[in-house]
């Protein structure tokens, strides 16, 4: 059995400001950089054998957090990186939501074949990119281990597939709260079994955020 533990990233500056962020190189806001902490904490009793992370600061400053009782290389996979959203990127959700409503319907309501405005992936090739990208990484470290420190909407994507859940039906997968951890178990057969999704027993209820 192969053990991956997902985890998204602290809260950032974005997040707090309530606008999109994607591939915006965002760092961590004061919140973000607390949760962080707490992280540490939890996985300094847990048994890790690697850690893998997105490029951006976000899940670099996370991974650091987690490494920071193991010292071990950590591996930047490109792939891990969030869903490009193209010229939605940077603009609030308020404003989303009023000036660009037929986007917002289609990301939420037409998941599979969403695809942003200036952006190449649409929403089924985000739920492949992410089921390769673990399976990659299972495959390289068959019984062991392995921290993955990501994004929202790709963990949210990849789970719909570790769950058997059809990309149409992907808000039946909720968010992940900042720093939530999820547990997905590879058998030999490299079936997944999701253990569980977004625990955040490591941080105290101020200071988690809610998902999205």
């Amino acid at each position: 059995m192969t053990t991956i533990l997902l985890i998204r990233h602290g809260k950032t500056v974005t997040n707090k400001s309530g606008h999109l962020c994607g591939r915006t190189d965002s760092p961590l806001c004061e919140e973000g950089n607390e949760q962080i902490e707490c992280l540490a904490k939890r996985f300094a009793e847990e048994k890790i054998d690697k850690i893998y992370a997105s490029p951006l600061i976000r899940t670099v400053e996370t991974a650091k957090a987690v490494n920071r009782a193991y010292r071990m290389d950590i591996t930047l996979k490109y792939d891990l990186i969030e869903w490009n959203f193209g010229e939605m990127e940077g603009i609030s959700f308020k404003e989303l939501f009023e000036n660009w409503a037929e986007d917002m319907d289609h990301y939420i309501n037409h998941f599979p074949e969403f695809r942003p405005k200036g952006a190449e992936e649409s929403g089924t090739e985000l739920v492949a990119r992410g089921v390769r990208v673990v399976e990659e990484i299972v495959r390289e470290n068959r019984g062991k281990t392995v921290a993955v420190i990501t994004h929202g909407d790709l963990l949210r994507a990849y789970l719909s597939a570790a769950l058997g859940i059809d990309p149409a039906g992907i808000n039946n997968v909720p968010y992940s709260e900042n720093t939530g951890v999820t547990r997905v178990d590879y058998d030999d057969d490299m079936i997944p079994h999701v253990i569980y999704q977004s625990d955040v027993s490591h941080l105290s209820k101020e200071k988690m955020t809610g998902g999205k």
